[in-house]
């Protein structure tokens, strides 16, 4: 999307494909942290953000999830296992940009975006916890997406209001101090 239709001062990094498992969810975020830490020691200026996507199917619009839980929610085990084992069950972080502001400028363009702060209780919510509770400490937002089926919105209105988004997180971000 970016390559036919690029942002200025916006590149992208480490880009992976996640499976619906755990093992790939916690090696894809690691995997990430690793590279963002690399990028900060090579280039300490330049302001990183994390973006994650996953697809909602009962979702009619595209959402920007505010919060992550530590809440484990897989068939295989009890919903009431925390992820990490130092914080408590469903303790809640939350997205460091300022989402409001980028919601409203964007729904003030009427696009179909809005807030949300029920990731799920399955992968999308352990990759988001797990990203925020590994970024936070280096105060580098992490945030996450979810998008409709293409038969609910299509492919075209997501990669117009995700490439909206996209220009606001970065004239948002790199106006922050």
């Amino acid at each position: 999307m970016l390559a036919e239709r690029p942002i200025e001062g916006v590149s992208l990094g480490f880009m992976r494909v996640v499976k619906v498992e755990t093992g790939d969810a916690t090696k894809g975020v690691n995997d990430m942290l690793e590279e963002i830490k690399e990028k900060q020691r090579l280039k300490p200026d330049v302001k990183q953000i994390v973006l994650h996507f996953g697809v909602a199917h009962p979702r009619k619009l595209i959402t920007f999830e505010i919060k992550g839980y530590n809440k484990e929610n897989f068939s295989r085990k009890p919903a009431e296992l925390p992820i990490f084992q130092d914080v408590a069950c469903g303790h809640a972080l939350e997205c460091i940009m300022p989402y409001g502001d980028i919601i409203n400028k964007l729904k003030g363009l009427k696009l179909a975006i809005e807030l949300s702060t029920d990731p799920g209780y399955y992968l999308c919510n352990y990759i988001y916890y797990v990203s925020l509770y590994k970024t936070l400490p280096l105060r580098i937002p992490s945030v996450f997406i979810h998008i409709p089926l293409f038969s609910t919105m299509s492919k075209e209105d997501q990669f117009h209001v995700i490439h909206e988004l996209f220009k606001e997180i970065k004239d948002t971000y790199c106006s922050l101090n």
